[in-house]
C-alpha cells in the first residue's frame, strides 16, 4: 500500500520540529500496518556498499571535501534500545548479533539509560558479541533523556559504565580510543558552569577516561556553536539527519508560494510550479503530481548533513591535540531511518506526532550516504528495536513499552 497520498493530505499534522530541538524519547509507537522495512531481508551486498559502491541518485555532492590523513575503516551500526530488553538473556544477545551480522550491519549501538537492570544487558551483549567470534563492534550510546547530568556523581556513574568495557576485544575503537556516543546532553553540566565545562572537566578530561576515549555525541545545538565544545567532542552524531523533520505544510506552502522568486531551487527543478501563484497557494492540492514531485527532490537530500559536515572543522585542531595519533579528523555519523510515527496520548507519554516517510525514504537516504560516502563515517541505522517510534528494523522480541497495541502483528523484517 502506498501512504503517500495520505501523509500529504496529513502534513498539517506533522509536528513542525526546529533541527535543534531534542525529540522526546523513551516513547513507542509503530507505523502504518503494510508498509514493510527490511531488517534480516536487507541484503548483505547492499549494506556493505552503502560506503564503498557508487550508485545512481539524484542528490547533488556537497561542495566542500573533508580530505583524510588517516582514513579509517566505514561502519554501519545499528541502535539498540536496551530498555526495552528487560527479558533478553544471552542468547538474545546472540541471536540479535548473529541476525545483524549476517545482514550486513557491522555493530550496535547501545541506547543505555537509568534502570539499574539495564548494565547487567549490557554485559550480556558484549559477552554475546566475544562469543559469537564475528567481527561484531559495540558501543555505549548514553541516553541523557534517561541519565541525570546535574552533579559530578551523575557524572560519576557515566565513566564508571564507560570504563567496563573500553579495553572489549569488541567495543569499537576509533584512532585507538573506544568509541562513546549519547542521545541529547546538551543539558548536562555535571555541577561545573557550562555544559562544555561540565563534559570535559568530569567526563572526556576526567583523569577516569581523559585519552581514553573518542566522543561522538549527539547533542541537539546549532552546529556552528560545535567550537563551544572543541575541547569535548571528537566528532558529531547528526542524530535529526534521519528524517526530513521540517518537512510540514507549512513549508510545502511557502516553497510553493515563493517558486517564483529567484534562488528557489525548486523553480529550476520544477519549473511547473513557477506557475502556482501566491493567490491560489491555499487551494493547491497537496497530492498533485506537481506537489509530489518536488517532495522526491527533497527527501533524502544530504541538506541535513552539511552544516554538521562544515562545522566539524571547529574541532579539529583540539582532536588532534587530544588524540593518540596525529592528524585525525573529526568524526562524522549520520542517521538513516525507515519512519518515525508515535501516538502517545495525554494520559501516558503526550507523544504524538509523525515525520514524512513517505517516496522511498530509507532508499533514497541510503543513496544520498552513498553519494557522500567520503565525507560518512559511520551511519547509524535508526532504530533495530525501537517499537513506540515505528522506525525498528529487527525483530519484534524483548519488553515493548505499552506498544503492543500497534506494534504486534506488524513484522518490518520483510517475513
Amino acid at each position: 500500500m502506498h501512504f503517500l497520498p495520505v501523509f500529504i493530505q496529513l502534513l498539517a499534522f506533522l509536528l513542525a520540529t526546529n533541527a535543534y530541538v531534542i525529540p522526546v524519547r523513551r516513547i513507542k509507537t509503530s507505523h502504518r500496518q503494510h508498509q514493510q522495512v527490511p531488517g534480516n531481508s536487507i541484503k548483505k551486498e547492499f549494506v556493505k556498499d552503502i560506503l564503498t559502491k557508487s550508485t545512481r541518485s539524484r542528490i547533488p555532492t556537497p561542495m566542500f571535501s573533508r580530505q583524510d590523513a588517516n582514513p579509517t575503516p566505514k561502519y554501519v551500526v545499528a541502535h539498540h534500545m536496551v530498555g526495552n530488553t528487560f527479558p533478553y538473556t544471552q542468547q538474545d544477545w546472540a541471536d540479535d548479533i548473529a541476525l545483524a551480522h549476517a545482514s550486513g550491519i557491522d555493530g550496535f549501538a547501545l541506547n543505555m539509560g537509568i534502570d539499574e537492570w539495564q548494565p547487567d544487558r549490557v554485559s550480556d551483549a558484549y559477552e554475546a558479541a566475544l562469543q559469537s567470534e564475528l567481527d561484531f563492534k559495540l558501543f555505549i550510546s548514553l541516553d541523557m533523556s534517561s541519565f541525570p547530568g546535574a552533579t559530578p556523581d551523575d557524572a560519576q556513574v557515566l565513566r564508571n559504565i564507560i570504563l567496563n568495557f573500553t579495553s572489549h576485544p569488541n567495543q569499537l575503537q576509533i584512532n585507538s580510543q573506544a568509541f562513546v556516543s549519547t542521545f541529547a546532553g546538551e543539558s548536562s553540566t555535571f555541577g561545573q558552569p557550562s555544559v562544555p565545562e561540565g563534559w570535559n572537566n568530569e567526563f572526556v578530561g576526567h583523569p577516569d577516561l581523559q585519552g581514553k576515549i573518542h566522543f561522538n555525541p549527539s547533542f541537539f545545538i546549532d552546529p556552528t556553536t560545535f567550537g563551544d565544545f572543541r575541547d569535548v567532542m571528537d566528532g558529531d552524531f547528526n542524530w535529526n539527519s534521519g528524517w526530513p523533520i521540517d518537512l510540514t505544510t507549512e513549508f510545502v506552502r511557502n516553497l510553493l508560494s515563493s517558486s517564483s522568486t529567484n534562488g528557489n531551487p525548486l523553480a529550476s527543478l520544477l519549473p511547473g510550479l513557477t506557475q502556482i501563484t501566491s493567490n491560489d497557494v491555499s487551494n493547491i492540492d497537496l497530492s498533485s503530481d506537481i506537489v509530489n514531485d518536488a517532495l522526491t527532490q527533497v527527501i533524502g537530500s544530504i541538506q541535513p548533513d552539511e552544516t554538521h559536515l562544515q562545522s566539524l572543522d571547529l574541532l579539529s585542531d583540539n582532536i588532534t591535540a587530544r588524540s593518540v595519533t596525529d592528524d585525525i579528523k573529526p568524526t562524522y555519523m549520520a542517521a538513516v531511518s525507515p519512519c518515525f510515527f508515535t501516538h502517545y496520548g495525554a494520559d501516558s507519554y503526550n507523544k504524538n506526532f509523525a515525520y514524512l516517510y513517505d517516496h522511498h525514504l530509507y532508499i533514497k537516504r541510503w543513496e544520498s550516504l552513498i553519494t557522500t560516502r567520503d565525507q560518512i563515517d559511520i551511519v547509524q541505522i535508526l532504530t533495530w528495536n525501537d517499537y513506540g517510534e515505528s522506525h525498528y528494523i529487527g525483530p519484534i522480541k524483548g519488553a515493548q513499552p505499552n506498544s503492543e497495541a500497534w506494534v504486534d502483528g506488524m513484522n518490518h523484517t520483510g517475513e
